[in-house]
């Protein structure tokens, strides 16, 4: 635990001086103690992890951008996604970002997401089996919107695939004033590439 202390917060003088194999006295050990203690509580904090997280990402993004200041605006949230409508609309509200922020124009462009890889699938299988969904470089397993146990109970969202992309993208072709990009109408709808 000292030495993942070490790695992940530096400059504690007595893990230092512990780790270099010096003796320590009685109250430097009682302190020590305290300090790995405090360390272990730190490892379940989340608001400590998006504190660490938002240190290092500032870091890195002022030395590449050779400015000053926070990386993020505000304070993380929490939100329950109490229903299966919740977790859909945050679902498509994560994949469309990059629409919104005109650095994609359709689904199929959102690199690295599952979504893209739902709809590669698709393509790829005509209709994904439950039981072998996976990406094209079959490295990881996507989970099945919708997945039947026996003949009559299904677990997971209970939502069809296809029905999937067309919330997706009708959601992403709605024009907001708030936001600088949309799906382009011009463009066929995923359904009909889908065939």
């Amino acid at each position: 635990m000292i030495e993942l202390l070490t790695q992940l917060y530096k400059g504690h003088l007595l893990a230092d001086r512990y780790m270099a194999g010096e003796t320590l006295g009685a109250a430097e050990r009682a302190a020590l103690s305290e300090l790995v203690e405090e360390c272990r509580l730190r490892l379940f904090d989340i608001s400590w992890l998006m504190r660490c997280l938002n240190e290092h990402l500032t870091h890195k993004v002022n030395e590449e951008d050779r400015c000053k200041g926070k990386f993020f605006e505000g304070r993380f949230n929490s939100q329950a996604l109490l229903d299966e409508g919740a977790l859909l609309t945050c679902m498509s509200y994560v994949y469309l970002n990059p629409i919104r922020a005109s650095m994609a124009t359709t689904l199929e462009d959102l690199d690295f997401t599952s979504i893209q890889e739902r709809i590669n699938n698709y393509r790829q299988n005509d209709k994904i089996d439950s039981s072998t969904q996976q990406n094209t470089t079959g490295s990881t397993k996507l989970s099945p919107l919708m997945r039947s146990k026996g003949n009559e109970h299904l677990t997971g969202i209970d939502f069809d695939e296809v029905d999937y992309f067309k919330l997706v993208e009708w959601t992403g072709r709605v024009i907001r004033d708030d936001k600088k990009g949309a799906i382009p109408a011009e463009l066929s709808f995923i359904v009909i590439s889908l065939n």
